[in-house]
């Protein structure tokens, strides 16, 4: 991959990072600091957007190791923001759901990252795109 400079893209790159930033940051207004990094948020992600899956593609949608996926189910299961429903036609394996806590907790974070106040005054303002 190639990159080429594009006058004023560096000012929409910081402003995209502020807002990454910003958007990482407001995550723990909703959410437990000790239960976020990359593989419990991606698998909070998977379940608001897929409704149900099964143990074994959280763990995939978490991109972490087997054993370390199923601790942070264990985790987040603890928390009450997901919970695992047995599968009707086989007690062996189960569904994941988000719970409403959690639901609530991704959807105010979502509302809140999508349309930030505007502070008066304010130097950084992050461009939409």
């Amino acid at each position: 991959m190639t990159f080429q400079y594009v006058h004023g893209l560096q000012d929409d790159i910081a402003g995209f990072l502020a807002d990454t930033l910003r958007r990482r940051r407001l995550r723990n207004d909703y959410l437990s600091a000790d239960i976020l990094n990359d593989a419990s948020w991606d698998m909070m992600r998977d379940l608001y957007l897929s409704r149900e899956v099964t143990v074994s593609s959280l763990c995939i949608a978490s991109r972490a190791p087997f054993t370390t996926a199923l601790r942070w189910i264990a985790k987040l299961e603890q928390e009450g923001l997901i919970y695992r429903q047995p599968r009707p036609n086989d007690r062996r394996s189960s569904h994941m759901l988000l719970s409403d806590k959690g639901r609530v907790a991704m959807e105010g974070w979502a509302r809140h990252a999508m349309h930030p106040p505007v502070a008066e005054g304010s130097e950084l303002h992050a461009k939409a795109g």
